[in-house]
């Protein structure tokens, strides 16, 4: 809100007179316990009747993508994937099983045939499990899933946002929205033809961009991509830097409804842990110099923050106004 600035001034430094110290409940690994995320409540039948569709939804891709028997796989087709780099197979402390790591210089890749590209023209889903990490490059482009080249369509990320990139022979249309790192991110890009571009987030969709055209597939390479992007000649470009756990392509456009199901599912392999109460030091941080009869906000800073994820905590703040000094200067 913008300060109503009236004809007296004021000018005044307010701080806590005592360190107030909030119980947080920060996600962090509780002792030899660990509780796998919750079905939905519903019925034993219900609940059956739902993973069926579920897993009738993944039986669907065109390409599936992840880790068998400590080994990649590609489930679904039978196409040749090339590693390039030095991707790896690890472990995640947040994730069940296997996940891939890519350190920014390696990916893996296969090479699209025209009758693979055919079915894609249509409409398309693409579907990414993945996690980027933290401190790592997110300004310039870098790919999760990906086959672009002057055309064709990838998620990336850009800008510090997840990007699903779709040509439709005009330019890019580039439904987006901000990337957390450090967090498992479900995304989905859906290209229903001769209407939009959508991207979904966790089951939910967080944009859509008109696209009237027809998908225009990458120019001088046919190349598909895990852990970056196409390159004519030498495969793989813009690799990015964190973890996947598993990749689809889909030669259908997927339901909203659809989508939300595979998040579901995704996140079923994540690992939660019980929240912990610790103490924080915090301190009110609010303007130095203020008008009469302006309404200003006060920021609650927070430090010392031990364990868990700074961006899954929560606190109370209760306001005692004995704890507050104040000095009021009139300035003529």
């Amino acid at each position: 809100m913008k300060p109503r600035i009236l004809t007296t001034l004021l000018i005044c430094s307010v701080t806590l007179a005592t360190t107030v110290t909030p119980a947080i409940a920060a996600v962090t690994p509780a002792a030899n316990e660990t509780v796998q995320a919750p079905f939905a409540n519903a019925s034993s039948s219900s609940q059956e009747k739902q993973a069926a569709e579920e897993n009738n939804i993944a039986a669907t891709a065109f390409m599936d993508l992840g880790i068998k028997d400590g080994k990649f796989a590609d489930i679904k087709s039978s196409n040749t994937w090339t590693p390039t780099g030095k991707p790896s197979i690890t472990t995640d402390k947040g994730m069940t099983g296997d996940v891939f790591n890519f350190d920014g210089h390696s990916a893996y890749y296969t090479t699209l045939t025209d009758d693979q590209q055919n079915k894609l023209r249509n409409g398309l889903t693409m579907e990414a499990y993945f996690k980027y990490d933290r401190g790592s490059d997110t300004s310039s482009e870098h790919e999760i899933f990906s086959s672009q080249e002057g055309g064709g369509f990838g998620l990336g990320v850009q800008n510090g946002k997840i990007i699903f990139y779709a040509h439709d022979g005009h330019g890019y249309k580039q439904p987006s929205h901000a990337l957390t790192t450090g967090k498992w991110i479900h995304a989905v890009g859906v290209i229903d033809k001769n209407k939009n571009a959508k991207l979904y987030l966790d089951g939910k969709l967080v944009d859509t961009v008109e696209m009237p055209g027809n998908l225009k597939f990458a120019n001088r390479t046919k190349d598909l991509v895990l852990g970056g992007d196409a390159h004519p000649g030498n495969h793989v470009q813009s690799q990015m830097t964190g973890k996947v756990k598993s990749a689809r392509l889909y030669t259908q456009t997927l339901t909203d409804n659809q989508v939300a199901q595979l998040s579901e599912t995704a996140h079923k392999d994540q690992i939660v842990t019980a929240p912990v109460d610790q103490k924080v030091g915090t301190q009110f941080v609010g303007p130095k110099q203020i008008a009469s009869g302006a309404i200003y906000g006060l920021n609650v800073h927070a430090k010392s923050l031990k364990l868990g994820d700074k961006e899954n905590l929560s606190f109370d703040v209760v306001y005692d106004a004995s704890k507050f000094e104040y000095e009021i200067l009139i300035v003529p």
